[in-house]
């Protein structure tokens, strides 16, 4: 696309229509359509930060991928146009695989989730097919949702559509059909349908211009009503719109911008009813009084309580693969944890194939096993060394409030801001660089069968509608202190269920009692990539090694998280969480990817200095359920440490089960005739990776 700059504006539907007015233009969608737009410089970070919504897209070409790491909110699209794949003679030549699999999983470490790849040249049809779908395998063995933008001249083409099949996003390019004396929308609708109909999966994007056709950089500009009315004639059938503009034009894509995100958007009337706002709640309704809160997906301008989803909703997934239910695999091919430490290790397509196959035959296990064989030592070294985000990312909250919770308080939208406020504070205080803003507050019937159970409810009560189905660009936290059963996160679906914790009296769950909001927080630390720390402790019974129960100031070690406490948390929280991608859901499971090559243990005397030719053996706990770990009485290493103190404990200490790499080692430390034992843990390992020191425990000796 040369030097023309894009910007786009993506539907992600999460109800089937939602209602705006700006000023003369009536459009039940537009007032709440996502937007996106291609950054060339900081002043477009500047720009964008403070208007940004969880489900905006902010797209870059490979040359300006840096500039995703100041950008606070929204998705990451890198874009790959003509200009990226040519010779020194300027004539076009495919990228080699090798080549763009190293830029994908480049982009993929600055939080990149969608591939945009847009090819206009004078192929025959046959051979852009073959590129599309060779560049579509790309994307998805990179883990990134696959969006093809070709010219509007190729799918207005008898059997136009055949040209984009392989990808999960078409964008309809729509600028030769705007003209001063009209647009062409039904043109552009044929082309929609025509697509949806070759293929109902594919989400389908339109292109709009914001100069007439006649010259895109000279023609005269198309006044900023006008835009907002062309996008409003075709925001009903396509999952998002662009924004195409030249370089002279940003102040105009501004404008555009800037008006769309001043119309707050309106909930709509259950289906069959007028299409006007719906009348405010009558005084006797417990949210009537409730203080509004900022606006967000899906909620009611002036009313911090939304009505239920409508069932007939559609809702997408935007720039993530569900996970299936088994092992957070996805589609039975590859989990998003392998997919990221592949990008990282900037594997082969030979290599990636070998890994998945291991993956698919024998989980995570399997697949180290693998890499162990097929990569080389520069490409193991590559993984887990992602940086910590810098800036702030915000995440979204709606609550979904269950009507027993809500009458019994009816200030429930005001506790819960007071909750955030106070979760806010400790992520603050404890440098964990995210936030929680709440974007909504609505109501649901646990009574209302909706398809959707809690595993561990035993009363077979219904969870909201959406729960599992609703846009990534949100947390969904239901509250419901009546429920039995354990509190339920579902990481996959970016959404948690609450009971809250039990009041002073302890003869039931409050939502609102001083405990809750560490409920809420611990809850929240699922979606942040955190795992429960149940089992992280060692009775004496279960230490076959010296019969003793794991010490209270190493137990506290590890209890200090946020996943057990509202602060101070342990400086591991803010590692694990700082290091995930800034979109939900996060890739989870990555405390397996921080371990060293080769771990290292240093054992000092009670004097501080090494402790030399001591005999040394580790013992390694495991856990036998999700609520207990055992040490048996084999060791995993043993040997005599060096001059220095040191002695190796080889790679991959923690091992790749993620579940079983939540574990303490116990070392035995012997000098002649005397013997001291001490404890660490998995986050010494973490931190000996993160930091590039040895595991440090000083004896008694």
């Amino acid at each position: 696309m040369g030097k023309i700059r894009m910007a786009g504006a993506f539907i992600l539907a999460a109800l089937t229509v939602l209602a705006g007015s700006i000023e003369s233009v009536q459009c039940e969608t537009i007032s709440t359509i996502p937007l996106a737009y291609i950054i060339l410089d900081a002043s477009d970070v500047e720009f964008l930060n403070p208007l940004l919504r969880p489900t905006d897209i902010v797209a870059v070409r490979p040359e300006n991928l840096a500039l995703l790491d100041g950008v606070t909110v929204g998705r990451k699209l890198l874009l790959i146009g003509p200009k990226h794949e040519k010779t020194p003679e300027v004539r076009w030549q495919a990228m080699k695989d090798d080549e763009m699999a190293a830029l994908l999983a480049q982009a993929r470490r600055h939080g990149v989730t969608m591939l945009g790849y847009n090819l206009e040249n004078s192929f025959h049809a046959e051979k852009l097919v073959e590129r599309e779908r060779q560049v579509a395998g790309l994307a998805r063995a990179a883990g990134l949702v696959y969006v093809f933008g070709p010219l509007m001249g190729r799918l207005m083409e008898t059997g136009g559509e055949a040209v984009a099949g392989g990808a999960d996003v078409v964008v309809v390019q729509t600028q030769a059909l705007q003209k001063s004396s009209g647009f062409e929308v039904q043109k552009v609708l044929d082309v929609v349908r025509r697509l949806r109909k070759a293929n109902p999966d594919v989400k389908v994007h339109v292109q709009i211009m914001l100069r007439y056709r006649q010259d895109r950089e000279n023609g005269p500009l198309i006044p900023v009503d006008k835009v907002i009315e062309h996008i409003g004639l075709i925001a009903g059938e396509a999952e998002a719109v662009w924004l195409f503009s030249g370089p002279q034009t940003t102040s105009r894509f501004r404008e555009v911008f800037s008006k769309l995100r001043q119309a707050a958007p309106v909930v709509p009337p259950p289906a069959g009813e007028r299409s006007s706002p719906p009348p405010a709640p009558p005084k006797s309704d417990p949210a009537a009084a409730a203080p509004a809160t900022s606006s967000g997906p899906g909620t009611k301008a002036g009313n911090n309580v939304m009505p239920p989803v409508p069932r007939n909703a559609r809702f997408t997934t935007g720039a993530w693969v569900p996970f299936a239910r088994l092992g957070g695999q996805t589609a039975g091919d590859t989990s998003p944890h392998l997919a990221r430490i592949l990008d990282e290790a900037v594997v082969n397509e030979e290599q990636r194939r070998a890994i998945q196959a291991a993956y698919q035959a024998g989980a995570n296990p399997a697949a180290w096993q693998a890499m162990a064989a097929v990569l080389t030592g520069e490409q193991l070294d590559r993984i887990g060394r992602r940086q910590p985000q810098a800036a702030i990312i915000n995440h979204a909250l709606v609550f979904a409030v269950e009507a027993q919770t809500l009458k019994r308080h009816p200030d429930a939208a005001e506790r819960i801001k007071s909750m955030v406020e106070r979760i806010n504070a400790s992520f603050e205080a404890g440098g964990i660089r995210r936030r929680f803003s709440v974007a909504g507050v609505r109501t649901y019937d646990k009574q209302e069968k909706t398809g959707v159970r809690q595993p561990a409810n035993s009363g077979g009560l219904s969870l909201p509608a959406d729960y599992e189905t609703h846009p990534h660009d949100y947390i969904l936290v239901a509250m419901d202190e009546n429920a039995p059963g354990a509190n339920w996160p579902c990481p996959w679906c970016s959404s948690v269920e609450v009971h809250g914790a039990r009041g002073d009296s302890g003869t039931g769950k409050d939502m609102f009692v001083e405990r809750s909001a560490l409920v809420l927080c611990h809850e929240l630390g699922h979606m942040l990539g955190l795992p429960d720390f149940y089992a992280l402790g060692i009775e004496a019974k279960d230490n076959a090694v010296n019969h003793e129960p794991i010490p209270s100031d190493n137990y506290g070690q590890v209890r200090g998280t946020m996943m057990d406490d509202l602060g101070p948390f342990h400086a591991w929280d803010a590692e694990i969480i700082n290091r995930e991608i800034a979109t939900l859901p996060v890739v989870n499971h990555s405390w397996i990817d921080y371990q060293p090559r080769d771990s290292v243990l240093q054992v000092l005397g009670k004097d501080g200095a090494p402790l030399r030719q001591a005999e040394v053996k580790v013992y390694r706990s495991r856990r036998t359920n999700y609520y207990r770990q055992a040490l048996d009485g084999t060791p995993r290493h043993q040997g005599k440490t060096d001059d220095a103190g040191k002695l190796s404990l080889g790679p991959n200490l923690l091992g790749a089960d993620p579940f079983q790499a939540l574990c303490f080692f116990l070392v035995e430390i012997r000098q002649g005739e005397r013997v001291d034992y001490r404890w660490f843990s998995f986050i010494e390992v973490n931190f000996s990776f993160w930091r590039g020191t040895p595991i440090t425990l000083q004896s008694r000796l």
